[in-house]
C-alpha cells in the first residue's frame, strides 16, 4: 500500500497490505534499476498477530511498520511493528484500548485502531492515527459505505507516545478516522495536522503553554455535502502550505497554515 525509505535511505521497503508481506528493494547499487533482495512472509506469526501492514517510517537503523488489523479477529485492533534494516524482527507494540491501556491519559477513549505513525524527535513525540480493520478495507468500498454496522467500525482516535520507550501517553477523540499525520517543519513548531476521513475536517495536535499535548479540530476541508473523504495531506517544506488530497471529487484543497 505505502512504502519508505530506510534511514540511510538505501533501501526502499512496501508494504503489502492484504498479503501483509514486505517488500524490501535495495534502491542504493543502483538506482535505476532497483532490486528485490528480501521478502518478509511471516509479518502476522512474527509480530504475534498484527494483520495489514499499511506503510514503514524510518527511523535510526531501523523501521516502523503501523498496522490496521490482527490476525485474532480481522477487527480494528491493531500495532507498530518494528524491525531492523536488516530486515530482523524487533517488537511489537499494540495499539492502548479501554482494557489495556493503564496509566493513559484519556484511555476510556482508546479504541486499539491505528493507520499512520510519525515522530517529532525533539519533544520525544510519536503521534498515530486511526482507520478500520481487516474486516472492513478488503470490503467493496460502496458496499461498507451502505452498510451502517461496517460504519461502527472505524477509529476515532490519536495517540501520542513517549517514543523513547513507545508507550502510550495520552489518547485524543478525534472522530471520522484521522489518517495521515505531518508534523510542522519549523525547529520551534510543536504541532501537527491529520485530516479525517468521514467528517472532513482539519485537525491540529500541538502543545499548549504548558507543555501539554491537545487536540482540536481548526477547518472544515469542504462544504460539500456528504464530505470529500479527504485520504492523503502534504506540508510545504516551508511549513506554510497544507495540500489535501480528496477521493470523493478528485479534487487537491490548500490551506494557508502559516
Amino acid at each position: 500500500h505505502h512504502g519508505g525509505f530506510t534511514d540511510d535511505r538505501r533501501q526502499l521497503w512496501l508494504a503489502g497490505l492484504e498479503t501483509s508481506k514486505i517488500f524490501i528493494f535495495d534502491v542504493h547499487a543502483d538506482p535505476a534499476k532497483p532490486r528485490l533482495t528480501k521478502t518478509i512472509d511471516n509479518f502476522t506469526e512474527t509480530s504475534g498477530g498484527a494483520l495489514g501492514p499499511h506503510g514503514a517510517y524510518a527511523l535510526p537503523g531501523r523501521v516502523l511498520i503501523p498496522c490496521l488489523s490482527n490476525t485474532k479477529d480481522k477487527g480494528g485492533r491493531t500495532a507498530l511493528v518494528e524491525y531492523g534494516n536488516d530486515g530482523n524482527y524487533i517488537a511489537t507494540h499494540w495499539m492502548p484500548t479501554k482494557d489495556e491501556s493503564s496509566g493513559v491519559t484519556g484511555a476510556q477513549l482508546a479504541d486499539g485502531y491505528g493507520y499512520d505513525a510519525r515522530v517529532l524527535p525533539r519533544k520525544n513525540a510519536l503521534l498515530t492515527s486511526s482507520f478500520t480493520g481487516w474486516n472492513n478495507y478488503t470490503r467493496d468500498f460502496g458496499k461498507m459505505t451502505a452498510d451502517p454496522e461496517a460504519m461502527k467500525h472505524f477509529g476515532n482516535t490519536m495517540v501520542i507516545w513517549d517514543f523513547h520507550t513507545r508507550q502510550p501517553k495520552k489518547v485524543f477523540y478525534v472522530p471520522g478516522a484521522p489518517l495521515e499525520v505531518r508534523w510542522a517543519w519549523g525547529d520551534k513548531h510543536n504541532y501537527a495536522f491529520t485530516a479525517t476521513a468521514l467528517t472532513s475536517k482539519l485537525w491540529l495536535v500541538y502543545a499548549d503553554d504548558r507543555g501539554e499535548w491537545q487536540a482540536k479540530e481548526v477547518a472544515p476541508i469542504s462544504d460539500v455535502k456528504g464530505g470529500v473523504l479527504p485520504v492523503d495531506i502534504s506540508l510545504s517544506a516551508d511549513g506554510k502550505t497544507l495540500f489535501v488530497d480528496c477521493f470523493g471529487d478528485g479534487k487537491c484543497r490548500v490551506f494557508d497554515v502559516s
